[in-house]
């Protein structure tokens, strides 16, 4: 069973080559906390809960639209370089953050929406 939020693998009492268990929670670890992914908006793209769970930023691309981030508590900082509006939304609905062409900001997914923090 892995951790709740980031799905960190746990190192289980009886294993053996615990190291590698314990090497693969750093990297995702190091992920999360640092890695940005980039997304085409004008594809209307969904975003994955692994992709949420082990990148730190969305860098937002294309010609503006909707993407959809899984229904998992977690902050998230967008990145502009969109030319077009964006709203980001949670997959199976609630509340949604927008983004006018080009602007950055931080949204936080609550479990039941999305919310612009800055």
């Amino acid at each position: 069973m892995p951790t709740p939020n980031l799905a960190l693998p746990y190192i289980a009492t009886s294993q053996a080559q615990k190291e590698v268990t314990h090497n693969e929670a750093l990297t995702s670890l190091d992920g999360a906390i640092t890695a940005p992914l980039t997304v085409n908006s004008g594809s209307l793209p969904t975003i994955t809960a692994a992709d949420w769970r082990t990148h730190a930023a969305l860098i937002v691309t294309g010609s503006g639209g909707v993407i959809t981030v899984p229904a998992i508590p977690k902050t998230m900082v967008i990145v502009g370089q969109h030319t077009g509006s964006v709203t980001v939304s949670m997959s199976g609905g609630g509340t949604s953050a927008a983004f006018p062409a080009g602007e950055s900001g931080l949204v936080y997914c609550t479990g039941s929406g999305v919310v612009r923090i800055s």
